[in-house]
């Protein structure tokens, strides 16, 4: 290993030794901090280099050690202390983190590393979330865990039926990308708190469902009818949302295809984005967005379902008929769900079935079919007052991505 490349790694280890005690240094009770942690990070570095020469036992004894060492130093402590099991596992991490710098790929273990001084720093906010959570929102979360880490990697990687287009992989895959986004969006509003504004609720309303959040506040406008420029601004970033996720899902799935999607996307995204900026600054006031959660089961097997249903759908058409029947599926399914048809479409990229191009049209005959169903369930739920607020936006929004389309 070159003298550059070690010294870097070495300064990686230090760095990650140094932000973790530099938080357990603002607990008064702890028994390590900046220096010790630092210094641990320093050790499993020097215990891994060392197994170049020969020397394999340093790093299991040096981590029985020092969990030996957190152990007798904590030993005889009064009650009204900490138990100090954080401290033990985190010193042990440390040094597990200072190694794997020094013997792999750095990036891993340093993100790690930022991971675990997260966790150490926001210990009130953690607890306070985890006191706030319904047993219904545990359940969701074990549930996710279910079927990502359990019942994914049991899936097979080989297509079936017609086309050979459904993948069980691929598409209980996409379950689990989808339900990560939203159960992720829901979490954070259980955890920062739903009442942050106009701009906190559309952005992760908008990570939790751009419809539900529409509808949500298309009711209040009905029963209040002030909420109408607050409700727009709601509504405006959720399904501006959309966009950013779509971008999302590309870079994921099929990132060739970003060179494509993202000058028309941006098109689309700056003139509502302005138009959401020119609503909030005239009005910015709180509310609470009131969506269920989107961890349950039976919500990601309808997922399944709908995707596979689209996968079939686009994929017999493009036989048929060619690209064009990729758009008539999007102008369709968009109308249901934009997920499923863009992320349909995605694959079928990946896979080379259709060009990037393409790729960028369907999603825009897509998101327009999705953005004119919501208005018309706005108009419909909420009236004129919201409806008159949002007809130029979204016009300005399809406006900029049929711009995206024909220049890109």
């Amino acid at each position: 290993m070159e003298l550059s490349e070690s010294l870097s790694r070495l300064s990686a280890s230090v760095g990650v030794g140094f932000l973790m005690g530099l938080v357990r240094e603002r607990n008064p009770g702890t028994q390590a901090g900046v220096r010790t942690y630092a210094l641990v990070a320093m050790l499993g570095s020097v215990g891994a280099m060392l197994i170049d020469h020969g020397v394999q036992w340093l790093l299991p004894a040096g981590l029985v050690m020092l969990g030996a060492m957190m152990i007798a130093a904590l030993h005889g402590r009064d009650a009204s202390h900490d138990a100090g099991t954080t401290s033990t596992v985190a010193v042990m991490l440390c040094f597990c983190l200072g190694a794997a710098i020094w013997i792999g790929p750095v990036l891993p273990p340093v993100l790690l590393g930022l991971a675990a001084t997260a966790l150490l720093h926001f210990k009130p906010e953690l607890e306070g979330f985890a006191t706030r959570l319904k047993p219904a929102d545990v359940r969701s979360i074990l549930r996710f865990a279910a079927v990502s880490l359990l019942v994914l990697p049991l899936l097979p990687d080989a297509g079936y039926g017609p086309y050979d287009s459904l993948n069980p992989y691929r598409i209980w895959w996409m379950v689990v990308l989808i339900s990560g986004i939203g159960l992720t969006g829901y979490l954070l509003l259980q955890l920062l708190g739903s009442g942050r504004g106009a701009l906190f609720v559309g952005v992760l309303g908008g990570l939790v469902s751009s419809t539900a959040t529409s509808l949500t506040f298309a009711r209040q406008v009905r029963e209040d009818r002030e909420q109408a420029d607050s409700a727009q601004v709601v509504i405006l970033l959720a399904n501006l949302v959309v966009l950013l996720r779509l971008a999302a899902f590309t870079a994921v799935v099929c990132p060739g295809a970003l060179r494509s999607m993202l000058p028309v996307l941006g098109a689309g995204l700056a003139p509502g984005a302005i138009a959401a900026g020119r609503s909030y600054l005239r009005n910015g006031s709180r509310h609470d967005l009131g969506v269920s959660n989107p961890g349950e089961m039976l919500a990601a097997l309808g997922f399944a379902a709908l995707y596979a249903i689209v996968i079939l759908v686009v994929a017999w058409l493009n036989d048929r008929i060619g690209t064009q029947g990729v758009y008539l599926a999007a102008a369709v399914s968009g109308l249901i769900d934009l997920d499923a048809i863009g992320l349909s479409t995605m694959h079928m990229v990946a896979a080379g079935t259709l060009t990037p191009a393409s790729l960028a049209i369907a999603m825009v005959i897509a998101y327009i079919a999705s953005l004119a169903f919501k208005f018309g369930m706005i108009a419909v739920v909420a009236g004129r007052p919201l409806a008159q607020r949002l007809i130029g936006p979204f016009a300005l929004i399809a406006a900029g991505l049929l711009f995206g389309i024909a220049f890109a």
